[in-house]
């Protein structure tokens, strides 16, 4: 479900609008939705449900009906600094 892999600074998607929009042609059969995703800082990262956080540059795919955005980016990547500062190392240990 989830790798790593350092990505460049994206200026162009820090703004929760400027995510939302990179999930043009998402498969609408997936429970999680562009603008839940968009919240967690992850944004759409090719074809298919593969997506990155444009902070960590934690990539996320396979999404699973019952996945939690959160959740999940919380487990595979506890020292994202989104994460942390959104939901708090109480919430990352708590999902683990």
């Amino acid at each position: 479900m989830a790798s790593t892999r350092a990505v460049a600074q994206c200026t162009h998607l820090t703004t929760h609008d400027s995510r939302v929009r990179s999930y043009e042609n998402w498969p609408r059969s997936l429970k999680q939705k562009p603008d839940k995703l968009s919240q967690v800082s992850i944004t759409r990262a090719g074809k298919g449900d593969q997506t990155v956080c444009f902070i960590c540059g934690g990539r996320l795919k396979d999404w699973e009906e019952m996945d939690d955005p959160w959740v999940e980016h919380a487990v595979l990547f506890p020292k994202c600094m989104y994460v942390v500062l959104n939901k708090g190392r109480e919430f990352i240990q708590e999902c683990r």
